[in-house]
């Protein structure tokens, strides 16, 4: 085949196509315009509901029934409105908040905490342990933790029966 041939051949089409709006469009319009447009307003959607989300768990807030001031002061650092309820269990479980904090009495102090998913972050000499937690159907558990360590790791578990408090005042 003569390179004459296949030149006259390419100019014709690309004549032809430049002719053709729709083709035109599609070939400059739509890359340099619509492509652009579209992850522009994903973008300004997904920042509305990261927003919104944040919003909405801050505005929920915990409820917490603790007398110790530095575990009181570590909750009101966290920014959450905190309320005060009379059944912090039944309050988790209508959504009337995120999460429930209690402080139990006697010694040492035993802490509960009442929530779907919950974070827990320990700090001790030397290092510290991170735990997230979910409970997924009122009956799995699943989570992850980490130390300042290194360690790293999954947690798994299922409900095989419903807790029941031990004794009077949580001691067995």
């Amino acid at each position: 085949m003569r390179f004459s041939i296949i030149q006259a051949i390419f100019q014709k089409e690309m004549l032809d196509m430049l002719r053709d709006r729709r083709t035109m469009i599609s070939m400059a319009v739509v890359p340099l315009l619509v492509i652009p447009l579209a992850l522009s307003i994903m973008t300004r959607v997904i920042s509305r509901m990261e927003k919104k989300s944040e919003e909405e768990a801050k505005s929920m807030g915990i409820a917490a029934r603790v007398t110790t001031p530095s575990i009181r002061e570590a909750l009101e650092k966290t920014g959450l409105q905190i309320a005060a309820k009379d059944d912090l269990k039944a309050a988790v479980e209508k959504k009337v908040v995120a999460a429930s904090v209690e402080e139990m009495p006697g010694t040492p102090i035993e802490i509960r905490i009442y929530g779907d998913a919950v974070y827990l972050r320990w700090d001790f000499k030397g290092g510290y342990q991170e735990d997230s937690l979910l409970l997924s159907d009122n009956r799995r558990l699943e989570g992850t933790f980490r130390t300042s360590y290194g360690a790293v790791g999954a947690i798994t578990g299922k409900r095989v029966s419903m807790c029941q408090p031990a004794g009077a005042a949580g001691k067995p």
